[in-house]
């Protein structure tokens, strides 16, 4: 869509770019990514190393963001009609009235038909089309750093410190720039532009960072133990996770459109849906030494093999929304980001189920279109999650073995839960800042963040033969 003044009198076809044997243009038909990395042992002492580098990692555009543009006039009209009954088989309803106006829009789009003329000709049939710009759009590279330090402690035990930053740039962003809202200021109380119903519009205007900061323990095999722990600080910001295109599930509360359309940062530039600052993840195999000239021995005290792994991160986070806002042509219609109550704190204890993890006296009705804070100020629970194995071999042949044992996933049975209610308008009165429903734990019989995982403890039989 060409740029410029649009009247309700300036025909579709001067400003809808038909047509194009590409869907955007101005994309880098070349990418520039160098990397450069070192390793250093500071005089000659091969138990430390002082490890760094910088890159540039470009991120190709998905196909699938071009699927929007299918759907653009003249070739494909879409039109809305909210609220319309299907079944309805009379010209009033809403199956006659989008092919009324798909029909008109194709068929008087080459011979200048405009906003003016087509509702003249249809009256109260005619419904305007929705359409998706895309003004530029530019690769999304990330720039990337890193600086660390192995020390090594004797011949099987290392520690590490390392820290790692990155920056995305050119990342595309969702935009609405049709919006109105009557009462919302300042957004206008009409459509500007009458032409068209909503317009999504993606540009390349978005932006990431990432800082963190990693510790690690690593002991190697002795007397048959080995063990592992790291524990990460890190802060990720951005203005749109997952890139703008589809949303990264986040308690219901993930937002995945520029939320004021004329200034991208004011409201969406804050923590990331996955910004977790801590994490601590640590395992351990143990695998009996014990060896006896007694064969009876040897089979009830040798081969046998312990593992764990613990994983502890702090809460996600999650943001408050006002479902009473109501603003047309736009993708968050009748939800928008909550207005804080300067001075009043809006964190809460948040650390099971029966907690309130927000107060409800913080918020409140979005005075305006545009809400007075930023996205993702508050926490959700965090998790804890261990799983332990524990199997015996058997030497059955000098080329055949026999192992049995049990995974006990979520071992100590602990409950994990989800981030609260987002609103209190979604589940009714009461329900803001409340815990319902369980977190999915990382791992179970099925694998890893498999779907639908039970959250409680489950304890799997195993027996193989490997030869």
């Amino acid at each position: 869509m060409n740029s410029g003044a649009i009247t309700p009198d300036t025909p579709y076809n001067q400003f809808v770019n038909a047509g194009r044997h590409q869907v955007w243009q101005g994309t880098d038909a070349l990418n520039f990514a160098p990397r450069v990395g070192f390793a250093w042992s500071p005089n000659g002492n091969e138990k430390t190393v002082v490890r760094g580098g910088f890159g540039l990692f470009y991120d190709a555009l998905p196909g699938t963001l071009a699927d929007p543009s299918m759907r653009n006039m003249p070739g494909l009209v879409e039109v809305r009609v909210p609220g319309g009954m299907w079944a309805d088989p009379t010209v009033n309803g809403a199956q006659s009235i989008v092919m009324t106006s798909a029909n008109a829009i194709m068929t008087g789009f080459p011979q200048g038909a405009s906003y003016s003329s087509l509702k003249g000709d249809l009256g109260s049939l005619f419904r305007t089309p929705a359409y998706t710009n895309f003004p530029w759009l530019s690769t999304p590279y990330y720039e990337q750093w890193s600086l660390g330090v192995q020390q090594a402690i004797g011949d099987k035990t290392s520690l590490g410190l390392g820290y790692v930053g990155n920056k995305g740039v050119h990342i595309p962003i969702l935009n609405y720039p049709n919006a109105w809202g009557t009462g919302y200021a300042p957004f206008p109380d009409t459509p500007p532009a009458v032409n068209f119903n909503t317009v999504s519009q993606y540009t390349s205007s978005g932006v990431s960072n990432y800082n963190g900061l990693t510790a690690s323990f690593n002991q190697r095999l002795t007397y048959g133990f080995t063990v592992q722990a790291s524990y990460t600080w890190s802060h990720t910001i951005d203005e749109v996770s997952n890139g703008g295109y589809g949303v990264y599930y986040n308690a219901n509360s993930s937002l995945n459109n520029q939320i004021n359309p004329y200034c991208l940062r004011c409201n969406n530039y804050g923590n990331a849906d996955y910004d977790i600052r801590h994490s601590f993840n640590a395992s351990y195999v143990w695998q009996t030494p014990w060896k006896f000239s007694n064969t009876a021995m040897n089979y009830a005290f040798g081969g046998w093999v312990l593992s764990q792994n613990f994983f502890a991160r702090s809460g996600l986070p999650w943001t408050a929304m006002d479902s009473n806002a109501f603003v047309g042509n736009y993708a968050a219609a009748n939800t928008t980001i909550a207005d804080w109550v300067p001075g009043v704190p809006q964190q809460q204890s948040c650390s099971n189920g029966l907690s309130v993890c927000a107060n409800i006296n913080a918020f409140t009705t979005a005075s305006s279109a545009f809400p007075t804070q930023r996205r993702n100020t508050l926490r959700g629970p965090g998790m804890f999650n261990s799983d332990f194995s524990v199997n015996k071999n058997f030497k059955l042949t000098e080329r055949m073995n026999f192992s049995f044992g049990a995974n006990f996933y979520n071992v100590f049975n602990h409950p994990n839960f989800q981030n609260p209610y987002f609103t209190d308008i979604q589940y009714g009165a009461g329900t803001f800042g409340t815990i319902n429903a369980m977190a999915t734990p990382p791992t179970g019989p099925y694998g890893s963040f498999f779907a639908n995982l039970p959250s409680g403890r489950m304890i799997q039989l195993q027996a193989k033969i490997v030869f």
